[in-house]
C-alpha cells in the first residue's frame, strides 16, 4: 500500500456527502464531520446535502473544491 503524506499543520479537510456526512437526524456536533474535526485537530468542512444523488455531487464537486483549495 503507498504511503501517503502528512497534510499540513493548516489543512483543511473536506467531509463531502449526502444526508450521511450532513448528520441528518444528529445535532450538528455529533455529525461525523464534527467529530472528524474534534479526533484530528483540524477544520473539518461539512459539505453533505441530504437527499442529493451522485450526479448531483459529481455537478457541485467542483465547485465546492474551488471554494476551499488554496492555490
Amino acid at each position: 500500500m503507498p504511503k501517503l503524506p502528512l497534510l499540513p499543520q493548516d489543512a483543511v479537510i473536506l467531509a463531502f456527502g449526502d444526508s450521511l456526512t450532513y448528520g441528518t437526524g444528529a445535532y450538528a456536533e455529533e455529525s461525523y464531520p464534527a467529530v472528524l474535526q474534534s479526533l484530528v485537530g483540524r477544520t473539518v468542512v461539512r459539505s453533505g446535502v441530504p437527499g442529493e444523488a451522485t450526479a448531483e455531487s459529481l455537478e457541485r464537486l467542483p465547485e465546492v473544491l474551488d471554494e476551499y483549495i488554496q492555490n
